[in-house]
């Protein structure tokens, strides 16, 4: 993964104990320019 240059904000989002992977949080934070990743 590489961080866009001139990125402010990276998020790393983390499953929870139900082991789901949240591509839907990733998605709507990237909508709002946050650099996102979603990993298990």
């Amino acid at each position: 993964m590489a961080v866009s240059p001139g990125a402010e904000v990276g998020v790393l989002v983390l499953t929870g104990s139900s082991g789901r992977i949240d591509a839907e949080r990733c998605d709507l934070l990237a909508q709002h320019g946050v650099t996102a990743l979603s990993i298990r």
